[in-house]
């Protein structure tokens, strides 16, 4: 109103304003995030303590899943998820198919493994009962803890980070496609739905004993892998398939790549040494920042223009 009236001037009435907003935001701020919400580094080291359990799967440098059976697996905020990357935990929000995966097959899969425990007479009867785990093998779950002091389980029978799978079973639909995954074998085959049949050119892909396929760098918005193939084979990836996001590349050209296993990637790929790169660059995301930026800048060019023109504008004299 000062400005309106003319008993300030414009550079004071925009300054006062800028400091109302700034003092407006940081009182609402702190109602949400005050003090009380951040935890010195040296707080989370004494509550995140290592079990026995988790230092024994820490000298594993490789990229796997661990399942922790010794807490409420979906339900759980202890330390299996900061310490490793983890078939459980507990999110307020998860893919819906993910959860449907949980739901059927996985819990399947939980209690076969708890009746394991109940009637084993040795670790091998154990060992055993991971064969028939397919969501906990095509999930990579190579370590189990069922005692936060002692060794873990070791399942021989998680198939990695990718893999080549001989038989395409294309199923109609997805109740179809989740209903396969208690009684299939993932490691020579692959369920895709009928909406990808296009991009399958064969009835079988057969594997030879030469051909290999790994992940060589791991970041969370990147994956790489290198394969040889002495001819076209249809790779399976233990990564959620979510084509909003993930960008699939062949030797640096954009490539397609489909749903498997209900929840999975899966790519048919040439034969050849190649290198195959998921890159994670959802649209919004890179939308938002391009509008972000273009904001920012804006406003540092009226900021840096009204005080530009403010020096440049010389004072008149009476």
């Amino acid at each position: 109103m000062g400005f309106v009236f003319e008993k300030i001037r414009k550079g004071q009435a925009i300054m006062v304003l800028t400091l109302l907003i700034v003092f407006d935001l940081w009182m609402v701020d702190k109602r949400y995030l005050n003090a009380d919400r951040f935890v010195k580094p040296i707080a989370l080291k004494k509550v995140f303590t290592p079990t026995t359990a988790d230092n024994a799967i820490l000298q594993d440098k490789s990229n796997y899943r661990v399942l922790n059976m010794t807490v409420s697996t979906f339900n759980d905020n202890s330390p299996t998820s900061y310490f490793h990357k983890s078939i459980g935990g507990y999110h307020g929000a998860k893919l819906k198919r993910y959860q449907e995966l949980i739901d059927t097959a996985v819990i399947r899969n939980l209690q076969l493994m708890q009746t394991a425990f109940s009637n084993a007479q040795s670790a091998e009867d154990i060992e055993r009962a991971f064969a028939n785990t397919s969501a906990l093998n095509m999930l990579n779950t190579k370590y189990l803890i069922y005692s936060p002091e002692a060794p873990p389980m070791i399942n021989k029978y998680a198939l990695g980070n990718a893999w080549f799978a001989e038989k395409p079973v294309i199923v109609e639909n997805a109740n179809m496609e989740i209903s396969s995954i208690s009684r299939f074998n993932p490691s020579s085959e692959a369920i895709i739905d009928a909406s990808f049949r296009n991009q399958i050119s064969k009835l079988s892909y057969p594997v030879q004993e030469s051909d290999k396929v790994e992940l060589v760098s791991y970041q969370p918005d990147e994956l790489i892998y290198k394969y040889t193939a002495g001819d076209e084979k249809l790779v399976v990836f233990s990564e959620i398939y979510y084509p909003a996001g993930w960008i699939s590349y062949l030797d640096g050209k954009e490539t397609s790549y489909f749903r498997t296993n209900y929840v999975l990637r899966g790519m048919v790929v040439p034969a050849g040494n190649h290198e195959i790169k998921f890159s994670f660059k959802p649209s919004s995301y890179i939308t938002g920042n391009k509008v972000s930026m273009a904001s920012s800048i804006l406003l540092i060019l009226i900021i840096a223009g009204y005080f530009g023109s403010r020096l440049l504008i010389k004072p008149k004299t009476e």
